[in-house]
């Protein structure tokens, strides 16, 4: 709470006899007056009093105190007087408030002058004894200017009045016993109790309106920080997320739009019934004209015609193809049977091993037609190395051309005509294939492969050696396989008992 009245007391600049006052004389004095100028605001200034004329010792206190309740009287017609009341005190509205507060400093003015007056008689008369109620005097006064409010206005006003009525009666009644007390100094002022409870309450309240305030401050502050601060955010995290979301599935339903009507399109071109739906839907039915049926017309006979060549085409492919197959059967059916001409030839071969080399007699059908020269070249060669060709066949290769030779090889002992003839069926391959030194460069190679094998005895595949699988070697070696074929066949633990 405010305090009006403030804590120095002011001294009186009279000389060095206020060193011999007490000091509640002195202070009330001034704190009376100070009160009332306080109490009056803007209203009539209480008029100074005339100098005093301090002496020394305690009749100049009393000569004092009775000066000034003089002056008081004086001032009585400034001071309006209010009357008591019965019951519990009210505080006036704020119009009486503002005009009573004129009067209320006057009567706070006279209160303090009256207590003064009652504590320098009590002083006088009883010594320095009754120093410590005058000091009490002093704080009552202190007490009564703590509370800023028209209430405690009201209630200062009403007991200066009530004391000042009392002063004034008293001072008519014996105006020469103004320095005698007119009440027990121990006992406290009329309506003191009330006025304390009043202010404690007044100050528990105004401290609960504060703290009030101060936290409607704080949560006016943060109102106004949340505020300036929606202000300067545009947007939140939320609405920019759900601004991007709309954004894209705007773009993706835009762009299903777009495939959607492309879609439409296409298939309009290809089916015009198609065509007149989507017609139909946007504007109702609409019937084709001449040109434009005849165009789809002749589009349709186009595609007709395209897929007819496509068909014509792969009829021809497909005739390609079986005649190929035919062909590939024929060579099949001529292969078995002369694999089979041939199985039986070798049959009949090892049950007649003393029979001639077929060289001198099938060399004559084999050339048939050829020069007799040739001929006999030919069977020349057929007695030197005991190999018959009875078949040759060409076929395109990779790398040029390539002959195949089906070729009988019979092995007899001539220093003893008693051992059994053997003969190995096999073929040779002749093609051109790169070399292994140098990739880049072809070489004559020749694939031997043997043939019917499964119808030789054990011991004799056994007794062949590497000649019961096919192998291959360069053309230069061709000597050296007859001379390799003579070694296998020539074994003497293969033959028969």
């Amino acid at each position: 709470m405010k305090r009006k009245a403030g804590s120095e007391k002011p001294q009186s600049a009279a000389g060095p006899s206020n060193g011999s006052k007490p000091p509640s004389v002195v202070g009330g004095t001034n704190n009376g007056r100070k009160k009332a100028r306080t109490a009056g605001g803007g209203s009539k200034k209480a008029r100074q009093p005339e100098p005093v004329v301090e002496v020394d010792g305690e009749d100049s206190d009393v000569r004092e105190v009775v000066e000034e309740l003089a002056m008081d009287v004086g001032e009585q017609d400034e001071v309006e007087e209010v009357k008591p009341r019965g019951g519990s005190r009210k505080p006036a509205s704020k119009d009486s408030t503002a005009n009573a507060r004129p009067s209320a400093a006057a009567t706070s003015k006279a209160k303090g002058k009256q207590k003064a007056a009652s504590a320098a008689a009590a002083k006088q008369r009883n010594g320095r004894k009754a120093e410590p109620d005058v000091l009490e005097v002093d704080e009552e006064e202190d007490d009564v200017m703590e509370v800023d409010t028209p209430a405690m206005d009201i209630a200062a006003a009403y007991n200066a009045a009530n004391a000042k009525s009392q002063s004034k009666n008293s001072n008519r009644r014996d105006p020469s016993a103004g320095s005698k007390p007119t009440s027990h100094p121990h006992r406290p002022p009329k309506g003191h109790a009330q006025k304390s409870a009043q202010d404690a309450k007044l100050a528990a309240e105004n401290a609960r309106l504060q703290e009030e305030v101060e936290r409607v401050k704080g949560h006016l502050e943060d109102l106004k920080g949340k505020f300036e601060e929606l202000l300067h955010t545009r947007q939140t995290e939320a609405e920019a997320l759900m601004e991007e979301m709309v954004k894209n599935h705007e773009e993706k339903t835009n762009v299903q739009n777009e495939l959607i009507k492309e879609l439409n399109m296409q298939l309009a071109k290809e089916d015009p019934l198609f065509r007149a739906a989507l017609s139909a839907k946007r504007a109702g039915l609409v019937l084709l004209t001449r040109d434009e049926a005849d165009q789809e017309l002749r589009e349709y006979k186009a595609q007709i015609h395209n897929l007819r060549q496509e068909v014509n085409t792969a009829k021809s492919v497909i005739a390609q193809k079986d005649e190929e197959i035919a062909v590939l059967k024929q060579q099949e059916k001529e292969l078995r049977f002369e694999l089979k001409t041939e199985i039986d030839r070798s049959q009949q071969l090892a049950k007649n091993p003393r029979t001639a080399p077929g060289s001198a007699t099938r060399a004559g059908a084999i050339l048939k037609g050829d020069d007799p020269k040739h001929s006999k070249v030919i069977t020349l060669y057929e007695d030197l190395t005991s190999i018959l060709v009875p078949g040759v066949k060409f076929s395109p290769g990779k790398e040029g051309e390539e002959w195949i030779f089906t070729c009988i090889y019979t092995w007899k002992d001539d220093l003893d005509p008693t051992v059994k003839e053997r003969s190995l069926n096999f073929s040779l391959r002749q093609c051109k294939e790169p070399s292994a030194e140098n990739p880049g460069q072809l070489v004559d190679s020749v694939h031997y492969f043997p043939l019917s094998l499964e119808m030789e005895s054990p011991e004799f595949v056994e007794g062949l050696g590497f000649l019961n699988k096919p192998f291959s070697f360069p053309k230069t070696q061709l000597s050296l396989f007859v001379r390799t074929l003579y070694d296998n066949l020539n074994n003497p633990q293969e033959e028969d008992d």
